[in-house]
């Protein structure tokens, strides 16, 4: 009876033994898996700050990007008042490009009158010479 006592005793002092591993085992794991936890909560934490300056950057560029919104507004205003007088601006280019031709036909038409001019002047210098001379014309001078 004494060796089923032994055998009994030794069953349970490695039973025992046997949990007391699997114990410190697992022990060990969730102390690790803690630790492991608590470092990536560590690193959230980093990222948050992290994270909360973008947000203030990004809010910042969102107040300019508002100012450029209102810019563009004024430059789309002033981009339809370019259109319009560039429309009035063609319109008269089209009325001096048609003034231009007729001064063009005018020049000609004063360069004929000045050939038919010059062509006369001796005309014109015999005639006033003649009646200079004329008798007709001496008492009304």
């Amino acid at each position: 009876m004494a060796a089923m006592t032994d055998r009994a005793a030794r069953r349970e002092h490695r039973f025992l033994f046997a949990c007391a591993v699997i114990a410190t085992v697992v022990a060990v794991i969730v102390g690790a898996a803690a630790i492991d936890g608590v470092y990536d909560l560590h690193l959230m934490t980093a990222q948050l700050g992290t994270v909360g300056q973008r947000l203030g950057t990004l809010d910042e560029m969102n107040r300019k990007l508002d100012g450029v919104t209102t810019m563009e507004s004024r430059l789309d205003a002033v981009d339809r008042r370019l259109i319009a007088m560039e429309t009035i601006l063609g319109h008269t280019n089209v009325k001096l490009d048609s003034m231009d031709a007729q001064l063009r036909g005018l020049t000609g038409d004063m360069r004929g009158l000045d050939r038919d001019l010059r062509s006369m002047q001796g005309d014109i210098h015999l005639v006033a010479h003649k009646i200079d001379g004329s008798f007709l014309f001496r008492s009304v001078k």
